[in-house]
């Protein structure tokens, strides 16, 4: 009878230690997606960035031309 419930506790304890993993795991996961879709994030603002002060750059030579 102890020895039974010493058996149904250690399964316990292994599935518990199981899903403990699997949720690590998928935390772990989830940090890694969501830090590379925040550095992707980052290149699109920098590019966007450049694109915005060559743009700048093209009006202020522009309107150089014109005076």
């Amino acid at each position: 009878m102890v020895m039974s419930r010493l058996v149904c506790y250690e399964d316990r304890f292994i599935k518990s230690a199981q899903a403990s993993t699997t949720k690590k795991s998928a935390i772990n996961s989830h940090k890694h997606i969501t830090r590379q879709k925040a550095q992707s994030a980052d290149a699109v603002m920098l590019s966007l960035l450049s694109i915005g002060q060559s743009a700048h750059r093209l009006v202020i030579v522009k309107m150089g031309d014109e005076v």
